[in-house]
């Protein structure tokens, strides 16, 4: 049978990677996430509104439009 008509049945069970490690045993994803400093706060009305209540991650978007212009920062 070609890999497109493949039954469904025979598709059941864990997808295999590096030969013996089934992917439902590895974790999901890893990220590092560095501490951040509790400096300049915004009130929590100002946090919720824009998003963050660390001024410092308050960034402006800026679409692709406006980088092209060279609006970007």
């Amino acid at each position: 049978m070609s890999e497109m008509n493949t039954p469904m049945a025979e598709c059941v069970g864990s997808p295999r990677v590096m030969g013996e490690a089934s992917l439902d045993t590895l974790p999901l994803a890893m990220s590092y996430t560095p501490m951040q400093k509790w400096e300049n706060i915004y009130a929590p009305e100002v946090g919720l509104d824009r998003g963050t209540i660390f001024a410092c991650l308050d960034l402006p978007f800026v679409g692709k439009e406006e980088a092209a212009r060279g609006n970007a920062r």
